[in-house]
């Protein structure tokens, strides 16, 4: 007789701190930015940033795990990259927004301030925005990290 327990369904939090860690693996299209060509030139920060997301959109959407995919990556105004998040195969009422960001946003922040990668934004003041949708397009909720918490 077979006495396999079934298996517990993860919570969605659990799932999302998996996600996180993700993202730091697939810190890639950082480290593709980071070693773009331009960042020795004189252009602008914004204008490097612009263009090095332009070279590696065409990658994205980019399943992180269960319920994490990483549509994109934009530069805006101010020296800032915008990383686009959807939240799938979850309901909008079961995500704990408050919760979910208070989980993620210290592993952003140490990574901001701490990972070598980070050098460069961190020099030329580059903010990092991580943005949380759900998969209607609603946004859920956006955690910013930038010169501001050094």
């Amino acid at each position: 007789m077979d006495s396999e327990r079934p298996k517990k369904k993860r919570p969605l939090w659990v799932s999302l701190l998996i996600g996180l860690a993700a993202y730091f693996v697939a810190s890639w299209g950082v480290r593709e930015i980071m070693h773009w060509p331009m960042w020795g030139r004189t252009q602008s920060t914004e204008s490097i940033l612009r263009e090095a997301c332009q070279s590696i959109n065409y990658n994205f959407p980019i399943r992180v795990d269960e319920h994490t995919r990483w549509d994109s990556l934009r530069a805006e105004a101010g020296n800032t990259l915008v990383y686009k998040y959807t939240i799938v195969g979850v309901k909008p009422e079961v995500i704990d927004i408050p919760g979910l960001k208070a989980a993620i946003e210290p592993g952003i922040l140490k990574n901001y301030c701490e990972d070598p990668r980070l050098k460069d934004f961190r020099k030329r003041s580059v903010t990092l925005k991580h943005q949380y949708f759900d998969e209607s397009g609603k946004f859920l909720f956006e955690v910013e990290i930038g010169p501001k918490n050094l």
